[in-house]
């Protein structure tokens, strides 16, 4: 087997390490520990993490299948470990953070995440304090745009 290296480059689309039939049974276990600890906002859209906390984020325990069994648990924010298990890869740069499209700490729906750079998710704060989006642009990319009428909705405090 070939050495792939250290690369902060994420690995989409996924390779074929993340195809194995235990990789896939990971990720099945994840969706539902991921759905077993949230329920949906008020809103209608976030899903919203009710394990964990720290910091105002949510946190997910499990043990990576690539390493041996008697391996320690990692830790990994909610939403990131929601996004990572969306594209059924576990191989994504630390460098990339998983932000909230929504502005809500605790969503773990996918559809409101993506991997960025935290310059972006930065830039992201000043669009939910302004309350529009301007779009945001990476590197020649364009990246999505913040939910800002999400964020307006009032939040369901537990």
């Amino acid at each position: 087997m070939q050495d792939k290296g250290n690369t902060n480059e994420a690995k989409f689309p996924l390779g074929e390490e993340n195809m194995r039939p235990d990789m896939e049974a990971f990720f099945l276990r994840c969706e539902e520990q991921l759905r077993a600890n949230s329920n949906p906002h008020t809103n209608g859209q976030c899903q919203i993490w009710c394990g964990c906390t720290n910091r105002r984020y949510g946190q997910f325990r499990y043990r990576d299948p690539r390493k041996p069994p008697d391996s320690r648990h990692k830790t990994r924010g909610a939403h990131r470990m929601a996004l990572l298990v969306a594209y059924r890869t576990l191989d994504v740069s630390p460098t990339l953070q998983a932000s909230h499209l929504c502005n809500r700490p605790l969503c773990i729906n996918p559809a409101h995440l993506v991997f960025e750079r935290r310059t972006i998710n930065d830039q992201r704060q000043v669009c939910f304090k302004a309350k529009t989006c301007t779009g945001h642009v990476d590197r020649g990319t364009r990246q999505p745009n913040c939910r800002v009428d999400i964020s307006a909705a009032p939040m369901r405090h537990h």
